[in-house]
């Protein structure tokens, strides 16, 4: 699967964290700074990741995108504005697998203020 990922700089070690765990099994493409800026805020790299995985998903790729911020609460609504883009907060298990199940969820926000590593990985 080929994994879009960005975050700002509220996300941003985590997300690379993230991104060394999710290369070991998928196709990473990295969506934001080569190093932390605070100047680097989510709605840029919301739109992004949103158009990635749309563009991969009309050619037919298997992928899916990931979202991290500080809250997850601006990236939500930025990536979700994305034509065709049905992003999900990752608040716990059951409502992840719900957004993947039932609604088909192609993207995670991850909220870096209120999740580690490894209950990012569980979620993901």
């Amino acid at each position: 699967m080929r994994i879009h990922l960005a975050a700002d700089y509220l996300g941003y070690d985590l997300a690379r964290q993230l991104e060394s765990w999710l290369k070991a099994n998928h196709e990473v493409i990295w969506h934001a700074g080569d190093e932390i800026d605070e100047g680097d805020d989510y709605p840029l790299f919301a739109v992004r990741v949103g158009q990635s995985v749309i563009q991969d998903e009309d050619q037919g790729l298997d992928t899916f995108g990931i979202l991290v911020g500080g809250t997850g609460n601006g990236e939500i609504i930025a990536i979700n504005k994305v034509k065709g883009v049905r992003a999900a907060l990752a608040v716990n298990t059951e409502l992840v697998a719900a957004a993947r199940q039932e609604q088909n969820a192609n993207a995670l926000v991850v909220a870096a203020g209120h999740t580690n590593l490894e209950q990012a990985k569980t979620l993901i």
